[in-house]
C-alpha cells in the first residue's frame, strides 16, 4: 500500500469535512499501532489501538461539525486466541494452559508428530483430543501423546492415514481407560489392532470403524458389554462372522452397518444378541429379506430409531412385521414407501413418526 502516503497520489481529503480550498491533497504521513495479548489460565486479555495522521503542505481548515452518533459494540460470543507456530504445528499457548483437558484439532493440516507430542508433554491432563484429517500425525505422534496423557479417555484419529495398527496398540497400552475411539477411515487399521484395543480397554463403549478397508470384524472378539456404540458402514472385508464379533459382548445399544454382508443370519444373530439395541442403521443391505425383517420385529423390543436406506428386499411384509413388532419404535425413516405400509403405520402405529415421506 503506497498510494495513501503519497502527497500527490493520495486522494484523502474527502474522507474528511474540509472547509476551504486547498491545492495540496490530503495524505497519511504516518500510522501508528500497538496491540497486547495475554493468555494465562484465567482467560484471555486482548487489546489493540491504531492512530494514522494526515498531513498536508498549507493550512485546512477541518469542519467541526458534530461527531458521528456512538455505536455500542457487544462481544458476548466465546473465541479462541491461537498463536501457531509454524514449524511443528503446536498451539503456544497451550503451554500456559497445564489443566487444559479438551483439544480439538480437526482439520490442523500443520501438526506434526514433533508439535503433538510438545502439546501432550504440557497438558499431561488431557481427557479428549480430536486429530480428524491431521495427515502428518504419525503412529511417532500417538507414541508421543501415549507418553504423556495416560487419563484420555476419547480419541478422534478419523481419516488420520498414517496410523497404523503400531499407533494404535500403544495408546491402547498407555491409554487403558480409552471409552471413545473413532478410527474412521484409517486405512493402516486392521483386526489385529482392533483386538488390541478392545483387549486393554475394558470401558470402552464408542468404537468407529466406517470405511476401515482392511477391517473384517473379527478383532471385536471377546468385545465387553460396555462396547455399546458401533460404526461399521462402508467396510468391503466385512464378514457375517465379523458381524457375530462385534455383537458379542451384547451390550450394543446403537449399530450402523451397510453392504451385503449384512444378510439375514448376520440380522437374527443382530437381533437376538442385542437385546438393549436402540437405534440401528442398516444401508445398501440387499441381502436381507423378509425372515431377517421378522427376526428386527420380533426381538428388538427396545428399539427406538430405525433407519433402512437402500434395502431393496425391504418388502410390505417386511414392513407389516417391524410395524406389528417393535413396540417401542419411535422413529421408522425408509427410503421408498409403499401407499399400503404407510396406511398401516398411521392406523396401528400412530406413536412412530414416519420419515422418507415424498
Amino acid at each position: 500500500m503506497e498510494f495513501p502516503f503519497d502527497e500527490h497520489k493520495a486522494e484523502l481529503t474527502e474522507m474528511l469535512n474540509i472547509g476551504g480550498a486547498t491545492k495540496n491533497k490530503l495524505h497519511v504521513s504516518g500510522v501508528f499501532h500497538k496491540c497486547f495479548v495475554e493468555v494465562d489460565e484465567q482467560g484471555t486479555e486482548a487489546a489493540a489501538s491504531t492512530a494514522i495522521w494526515g498531513d498536508c503542505e498549507e493550512d485546512c481548515i477541518i469542519d467541526d461539525s458534530p461527531p458521528p452518533p456512538r455505536i455500542d459494540f457487544v462481544a458476548d460470543h466465546p473465541f479462541m486466541f491461537i498463536i501457531r507456530e509454524e514449524k511443528s504445528g503446536l498451539e503456544v499457548f497451550a503451554k500456559c494452559c497445564a489443566s487444559l483437558e479438551k483439544v480439538d484439532l480437526r482439520n490442523c493440516g500443520k501438526i506434526t508428530d514433533k508439535g503433538l507430542e510438545v502439546l501432550a508433554k504440557s497438558c499431561v491432563y488431557l481427557v479428549e483430543i480430536d486429530l480428524g484429517e491431521c495427515q502428518r500425525v504419525t503412529d511417532k505422534g500417538l507414541e508421543g501423546l501415549s507418553k504423556y496423557c495416560a487419563s484420555l479417555e476419547k480419541a478422534d484419529i478419523r481419516c488420520c492415514k498414517k496410523i497404523t495398527d503400531k499407533g494404535l496398540e500403544v495408546l491402547a497400552k498407555s491409554c487403558a481407560s480409552l471409552e471413545n475411539v473413532d478410527l474412521t477411515d484409517c486405512q493402516g487399521i486392521t483386526d489385529s489392532g482392533i483386538s488390541f484395543l478392545i483387549q486393554n480397554c475394558s470401558s470402552i463403549h464408542s468404537l468407529g470403524v466406517s470405511d476401515c478397508g482392511y477391517v473384517t470384524g473379527t478383532g471385536f472378539v471377546g468385545c465387553p458389554k460396555t462396547l455399546t456404540k458401533v460404526d461399521a458402514t462402508n467396510m468391503f472385508k466385512l464378514t457375517t462372522e465379523g458381524i457375530k464379533a462385534i455383537v458379542s459382548g451384547g451390550g450394543i445399544q446403537s449399530l450402523s452397518l451397510s453392504g451385503n454382508a449384512i444378510n439375514n443370519e448376520a440380522v437374527i444373530t443382530i437381533s437376538k444378541s442385542c437385546p438393549l439395541l436402540k437405534s440401528l442403521q442398516l444401508k445398501s443391505c440387499h441381502e436381507v429379506q423378509l425372515e431377517g425383517w421378522k427376526a428386527i420385529g420380533l426381538y428388538c423390543r427396545n428399539l427406538v430409531d430405525l433407519h433402512v436406506v437402500e434395502c431393496r428386499n425391504l418388502c410390505d411384509q417386511g414392513l407389516k412385521a417391524l410395524c406389528y413388532g417393535c413396540n417401542k419404535l419411535c422413529y421408522l425413516f425408509v427410503d421408498r414407501w409403499s401407499y399400503f405400509t404407510v396406511k398401516l403405520f398411521k392406523r396401528e402405529r400412530p406413536d412412530v413418526y414416519l420419515l422418507g415421506l415424498d
